[in-house]
């Protein structure tokens, strides 16, 4: 009876110091959880931790202590990836702090870019726009000039080269039969004329005014229009195409009595035989 009595004690002894021994394990673990994130002062991961180390090292000029890094090299797709697993990072040889530095970098030269493609775009446009401008101004300019020219091409025709031309009258002075300074180019102009249409044969008739008698109109009208045909004749024109006709003052052109009308009917006219 005694000894179970002792195997019981001995067993609740036994069965009391494990469960004290458990409480006391139990108890330090819950204390380490508590005291060692204090210690260190951080919960951040390992690889975290080792980058800003490194980020603390850049900044105090101190030379980073890193691990090996597996580069590959620029090209090569069949290099392998860095193994990324945990306690293990990668970075590049210049430091986070370089690749932070160079975002602004990259950032910056973007936007130049987009500026100079911008200002490209905007410079050739403005290009485009000053050639349709030049190519517009040259062409009115042509239009412009070949508007001149027919213009000038008008006034420069020669009525001597037209088969219908209007032949000039040629006018004298009182009691004369001399040809006027003025009245000279007029009978170049039927010369020419002459000239460009050899067949043709003109006729000149000579005129008066109402004054005198008709005997003495008749002669001085015969003589008016001798001083044309020798005038012609003068010109190169041939003396057989030239023919003379005096009518005194029996054709006057205007009928007043006047010096206006008297100077219009002393006159030299031309008119065509053939």
């Amino acid at each position: 009876m005694r000894g179970k009595s002792l195997f019981i004690l001995v067993l609740l002894f036994s069965a009391g110091f494990l469960l004290l021994s458990g409480c006391t394990t139990i108890f330090s673990g819950w204390r380490e959880q508590i005291t060692e994130p204090a210690e260190r002062g951080s919960v951040l991961p390992e690889w975290l931790l080792l980058s800003h180390r490194a980020q603390e090292d850049l900044d105090a000029d101190v030379e980073p202590v890193l691990p090996e890094l597996q580069v590959s090299e620029p090209g090569n797709t069949d290099a392998e990836e860095p193994d990324l697993g945990e306690g293990n990072v990668t970075v590049s040889p210049t430091g986070e702090a370089a690749a932070a530095s160079q975002q602004p970098a990259v950032g910056e030269q973007a936007a130049d870019e987009e500026e100079e493609e911008v200002k490209q775009g905007t410079m050739a446009w403005i290009i485009e726009k000053q050639r349709e401008a030049k190519a517009a101004l040259e062409e009115k300019k042509k239009a412009a000039e070949e508007e001149e020219e027919e213009e000038e091409f008008e006034e420069i025709i020669d009525p001597a080269e037209d088969p219908n031309m209007e032949y000039p009258m040629v006018h004298f002075d009182l009691d004369d039969y001399t040809i006027r300074y003025e009245d000279q180019s007029k009978i170049e102009l039927v010369a020419r004329w002459m000239k460009n249409f050899p067949e043709r044969v003109v006729r000149i008739e000579g005129h008066c005014d109402e004054r005198g008698s008709r005997d003495y109109n008749m002669s001085l009208g015969e003589n008016r229009a001798q001083s044309v045909k020798n005038k012609l004749i003068q010109l190169g024109i041939d003396s057989d195409r030239i023919k003379i006709v005096s009518y005194g003052k029996e054709r006057p052109i205007d009928t007043r009595s006047n010096e206006d009308a008297w100077f219009l009917n002393r006159r030299a006219e031309f008119k065509r035989v053939n």
